[in-house]
């Protein structure tokens, strides 16, 4: 991966930059170490927002599993299922998807 070509955040010199966005000699430099560490922050958070929307899209497919596999379901319930089934935007969509289902 090469270097980009651009300002440095801190000097607002036209240099080779590194992934903080800072040049060399800035790089070097105890301000640039607070850069850096605001950046590894955030990239934390990131990968925590990822993991968080993994984490709910899995527990949304058991939890659509699991109620296709009821047989009687309530109001909510059919509510909920529309909500988890794409292209599904109505309970009566959702019966007539379940029906064609099991005829094949």
């Amino acid at each position: 991966m090469g270097k980009t070509y651009g300002k440095c955040k801190l000097c607002k010199s036209n240099n080779f930059l590194y992934y903080a966005g800072l040049c060399k000699k800035c790089n070097r430099k105890g301000k640039g170490s607070i850069v850096k560490e605001e950046l590894a922050e955030k990239q934390q958070e990131a990968i925590k927002i990822q993991k968080e929307k993994r984490r709910q899209k899995i527990e949304e497919k058991i939890e659509k599993k699991a109620l296709e596999e009821k047989d009687d379901l309530n109001a909510e319930q059919k509510k909920r299922l529309v909500e988890l089934t794409p292209g599904i935007r109505t309970i009566a969509e959702l019966e007539k998807h379940s029906e064609e289902k099991n005829e094949e």
